[in-house]
């Protein structure tokens, strides 16, 4: 009998795990239970047309990174639960880095 092997990971479990991550610090800095990096801004940035754009680029472009890094990933270093991890750590960081871009690029439009 012939098996194949199991594979774990791969482009829509990385998504899927970066987006729930991505979820989850939304909810946390928003809900002030965490704070956001590189910045003073409590909670969360306003919703002006500009940031609203800015965040569908944003989060769409984080998510690309987190599902394609995380399969090349994955399929070049052979360890099943590489991309989870890499999603886990993308997802915190751009969901914890977004406030603080958006507070330069408010300040920077109202100077």
């Amino acid at each position: 009998m012939v098996t194949t092997a199991v594979e774990f990971g791969g482009i829509k479990s990385a998504a899927m795990i970066g987006w729930l991550t991505m979820v989850l610090g939304t909810a946390l800095i928003r809900g002030g239970w965490i704070q956001p990096l590189f910045t003073d801004i409590p909670g969360w940035v306003s919703l002006t047309p500009l940031l609203i754009g800015l965040r569908f680029l944003y989060f769409n472009l984080a998510l690309a990174v987190i599902a394609y890094g995380g399969d090349l990933l994955g399929k070049t270093i052979q360890l099943p639960l590489l991309p989870m991890g890499w999603a886990v750590v993308i997802g915190g960081l751009a969901v914890g880095s977004f406030p603080s871009l958006a507070g330069a690029i408010a300040t920077r439009r109202h100077t």
